[in-house]
């Protein structure tokens, strides 16, 4: 670990990468998409098109954070509850 670069906060790049891997993942398909559909992506309406569409699963989502950050998590709710959706 000694080669290792430290940035000027002291974080070395390796643990940066490992810390914001889906983060900066994320924002590679946001690009690779905005470039793909022509900056149609980013339209207001297709926003609120994604937000309606997908509105339960944000709600499931933030269930399942209440529960394992209360550390009550039920895991055959928590299964069970990811289902769901699929039956709709």
């Amino acid at each position: 670990m000694a080669n290792e670069t430290k940035t000027k906060s002291g974080i070395s790049v390796s643990d940066f990468f490992s810390k914001y891997t889906m983060i900066i993942a994320l924002v590679a398909v946001f690009i690779l998409f905005y470039f793909l559909t022509e900056g149609r992506l980013l339209l207001p309406q297709n926003m609120s098109n994604l937000l309606i569409q997908n509105g339960y699963v944000f709600v499931m989502a933030c269930g399942m954070l209440l529960c394992i950050l209360t550390e009550a998590e039920d895991i055959p709710a928590l299964q069970q509850a990811s289902t769901c959706p699929l039956l709709r």
